[in-house]
């Protein structure tokens, strides 16, 4: 049926053009955005799941931006304790260097304030965004690794930063690892002993005081007593004893020998860490008797320069000056001047072989010369350095007899010694002790911070591949496919040229109608 007030024809085609016009704005859309779910009502439920995983993947963003920030916060950290680190194995050699024989202590601990103000500089200035793990108080630090969308919470890693703490307070150099570290100071009081001589008062008073045939006695960390004895009868005075004993080469300089305020004989150990005994007899009774002395002056005999030192052959000697050897002494000077003295008295020789192997057992001694009986029984010294001559040599025999008015010293007569130990030696112990403890600690501590790095660096690339799991998951619920959108606009835009060609069609029926009234 054909009617002038309803044009079927064209309002089908119309709706038709408009259902492929909507279509085709939909796909402009599409295509301009490259999103096939823009909001809500394209698809709620895609829209909803997109928009919380899109949610939960900015999270983990900012967790990504937190682990980078933590990994740079660890790497300061760490630089600072490896620092640490070089100046505590610096501290620890010098305390090594400080037990050696003549070493400098002041100069030693000047460099250990150095570095003691370096330890705490560093773990001053040791801040990164507002926080400092190396100085303060401690505790525990936590750092974000992870997000749970599930649970809506926030995971962190629990640092202790106690095991960090150099100091408590930089400034000052307290608390912490490296408070006691701070604290060291090796200068000190080497070890010496104080000898007190009787006051010359009363009817003994002569035979006190520092006479010929006194011995003295040292002994250094309980090693064998080295034995000096008061060969000079002009030695009467302290002052006279004290330069005795620092002219000596028997004690090869370990000892310096000293007088009190107080009048005592103070004898301290060179080497700042040893500690020394010393006893002093005071044998007034030799110097109250009838002494004699023979002199054994050796023979001299050039070296040839090259191979063989020059050597002394003493060949005076005889057996009766065995029987009594409390003074003895062998002598001899080299050409450069060296002069050893080896005193007999305790020594147990009995005879020439027994003082040649003595004499060769001797450190000093065996240093200088080769000792040796030749043929004739005779001692024989020689130079062990081929350049070297013996300039002199003597072996001195001193025999006694008593006299009317030698009595021995004994009782409150007798001289006293007091020994001091020395303090350089434990505070160097403790020192060195101290040093490990904290090296071990700091090295704890950096080693701490270098595995929650590597935990670090392991979460950050499980996040980074979480976050690009959910960008894809995002993309598919929500983004056009490109090739589906591209074939579906050229449909669409013949369907939209079809549709305009269907209505056309449909609007000339009405023409039709009125032709039918011509």
């Amino acid at each position: 049926m054909s009617s002038i007030n309803t044009n079927l024809s064209a309002i089908t085609a119309l709706q038709a053009l408009k259902s492929t016009q909507n279509a085709m704005n939909k796909n402009q859309n599409q295509i301009s955005t490259g999103l096939r779910v823009g909001e809500a009502s394209h698809n709620a439920s895609y829209w909803s799941i997109s928009t919380k995983m899109k949610s939960d993947n900015g999270a983990l963003s900012a967790v990504k931006d937190s682990i980078k920030q933590s990994k740079a916060m660890i790497n300061t950290y760490t630089s600072a304790m490896d620092k640490t680190l070089t100046y505590l194995n610096e501290m620890k050699k010098g305390l090594v260097s400080a037990s050696q024989p003549g070493a400098d202590l002041e100069k030693i601990q000047t460099e250990f304030t150095a570095k003691i103000s370096g330890m705490k500089s560093t773990a001053g200035s040791a801040a990164f965004n507002g926080q400092n793990w190396l100085a303060g108080e401690g505790g525990l630090a936590k750092l974000v690794t992870s997000y749970d969308g599930g649970s809506q919470s926030v995971g962190t890693l629990a640092i202790d930063t106690s095991k960090t703490t150099l100091f408590k307070d930089a400034v000052t150099g307290t608390g912490g690892i490296l408070g006691d570290v701070a604290k060291i100071n090796i200068d000190g009081q080497a070890g010496y002993v104080d000898i007190t001589f009787p006051e010359k008062t009363g009817a003994s008073a002569a035979n006190m005081g520092v006479s010929r045939g006194d011995q003295l006695s040292v002994s250094i960390n309980g090693a064998a007593a080295t034995v000096l004895t008061i060969d000079d009868a002009s030695i009467n005075t302290m002052d006279e004893l004290v330069d005795r004993i620092n002219g000596d080469t028997k004690f090869n300089g370990a000892v310096v020998a000293s007088k009190t305020d107080d009048g005592k004989l103070r004898l301290t150990a060179k080497n700042a860490t040893a500690n020394i005994t010393a006893t002093y007899t005071d044998n007034t009774a030799a110097s109250a008797t009838s002494r004699a002395e023979n002199i054994r002056a050796g023979a001299i005999e050039a070296g040839n320069g090259t191979t063989q030192g020059g050597k002394a052959t003493i060949s005076g000697i005889v057996a009766g000056d065995y029987t009594a050897i409390t003074d003895d002494e062998l002598r001899f000077t080299l050409t450069d001047g060296t002069e050893q003295i080896f005193s007999l008295g305790g020594s147990g020789v009995t005879d020439n072989l027994s003082l040649a192997k003595a004499i060769n057992s001797n450190k000093e001694l065996s240093a200088q010369v080769t000792a040796s009986v030749d043929g004739n029984g005779a001692l024989v010294l020689q130079a062990k350095d081929p350049s070297k001559n013996i300039e002199s040599a003597s072996y001195r025999n001193v025999t006694t007899a008593e006299g009317a008015g030698g009595t021995p010293v004994t009782g409150a007569d007798v001289p006293t010694s007091k020994v001091y130990d020395s303090t350089v030696a434990s505070k160097l112990a403790a020192a060195l002790k101290e040093v490990d403890e904290a090296i071990n600690k700091v090295t704890e501590g950096s080693a701490m911070l270098g595995a929650n790095k590597a935990l670090l660096e392991t979460q950050e690339e499980f996040i980074g591949v979480l976050s690009d799991s959910l960008t894809a998951g995002v993309s598919a619920f929500i983004d056009a496919d490109m090739n589906e959108v591209s074939t579906r606009n050229q449909a669409l835009q013949t369907q939209q040229q079809l549709g305009v060609q269907a209505l056309s069609m449909a609007n000339q029926n009405s023409q039709m109608i009125l032709k039918l009234f011509q």
